[in-house]
C-alpha cells in the first residue's frame, strides 16, 4: 500500500503540461478521417503530432480549420491534444490562400485560352485587342503568384531546419520555374500583339493572320508550362483543404 502511495504521489507531483507540445509548423498536415497531423518543429527536430478527435484550432478567439494554418505557425497543443492554440502567426499565406493564388491564375489561363480560340476563328481587331488584354492580366497573375511562391520557399527556409514537406518545396520551385518562362513567352505574344495592331488602321477591323502568326504559339507554350506546374502545387493541398 505504501508503494502504491508512493508511486500516486509522484504521479501526481508530475506537471500537467508534461505531455504538451509547442513549436512551429513545418509542413502541411496530413488527415486521416476525422483525425489530423500536424508536423512540427521544435529544438531542431520535426515531430509528428497527431490531433485527438473533436480536434479545434484558435487564434486569438477566432477558429480556424486546417486551410487557415501557416507554415512557420507557432503553434501550442495541449496534453489532450484537442484544442489547438495558434501562438504567432507564420510570415507566409495560409494553405487556402496559396491555393486562391493559384486559382486567380488558373482562371485567367481559362481566359486566355477561350479569347486565343476566338481570335484563330475569327483574325480581326476586336479578338486581338481582347487576347493582348487577357494575355497582359495573366502575366499580372502569374509574376504575382511567382512573388507568393517566392514567400513561401523563403518561410519553409526560415525555419531553419531541412524541410519535410520536400515534394512542396521541389514543386513551388518548378512553378515558379514555370511561371518566369511563361511570363517572358505571354510578353513576347503581347509585343507581337502589338506590332501587328500597329501595321492596320484603327478604322479596319481586319487583321492578316501572318501578322500574328507567331502569336499563337507563344501563348500555347506559356499556357502548358502552367499547365503542368500549377496544378502539382495545388493537388498537394487538397487534402489539407477539404479535412476541416
Amino acid at each position: 500500500m505504501g508503494k502504491v502511495l508512493a508511486t500516486l504521489a509522484v504521479v501526481l507531483a508530475l506537471p500537467s503540461s508534461a505531455a504538451a507540445f509547442e513549436g512551429r509548423l513545418a509542413g502541411i498536415p496530413s488527415v486521416h478521417g476525422d483525425r489530423a497531423t500536424l508536423p512540427m518543429l521544435a529544438h531542431g527536430a520535426v515531430r509528428d503530432v497527431r490531433l485527438a478527435r473533436g480536434w479545434r484550432i484558435v487564434h486569438d478567439r477566432v477558429r480556424l480549420d486546417l486551410g487557415g494554418l501557416r507554415i512557420g505557425d507557432r503553434l501550442r497543443v495541449p496534453a489532450d491534444r484537442r484544442r489547438v492554440v495558434v501562438v504567432r502567426r507564420g510570415s507566409v499565406l495560409s494553405f487556402r490562400a496559396l491555393d486562391g493564388k493559384l486559382g486567380d491564375a488558373q482562371a485567367a489561363e481559362s481566359d486566355v485560352s477561350s479569347a486565343l480560340r476566338a481570335l484563330t476563328a475569327v483574325v480581326d481587331r476586336p479578338a486581338a485587342e481582347s487576347l493582348r488584354t487577357k494575355l497582359n492580366t495573366l502575366d499580372e497573375q502569374v509574376q504575382a503568384l511567382d512573388s507568393v511562391l517566392d514567400a513561401q520557399r523563403a518561410g519553409i527556409a526560415a525555419l531553419g531546419s531541412p524541410p519535410r514537406d520536400a515534394a512542396l518545396v521541389s514543386r513551388l520551385q518548378a512553378a515558379s520555374d514555370a511561371g518566369r518562362a511563361a511570363s517572358g513567352q505571354l510578353e513576347q505574344a503581347v509585343t507581337q500583339l502589338d506590332d501587328a495592331l500597329s501595321l492596320v488602321p484603327l478604322t479596319s477591323p481586319d487583321l492578316p493572320f501572318e501578322t500574328i502568326s507567331a502569336v499563337p504559339a507563344l501563348a500555347d507554350s506559356a499556357l502548358a508550362y502552367l499547365k503542368q506546374s500549377l496544378p502539382t502545387v495545388g493537388n498537394l493541398l487538397q487534402a489539407v483543404l477539404a479535412g476541416g
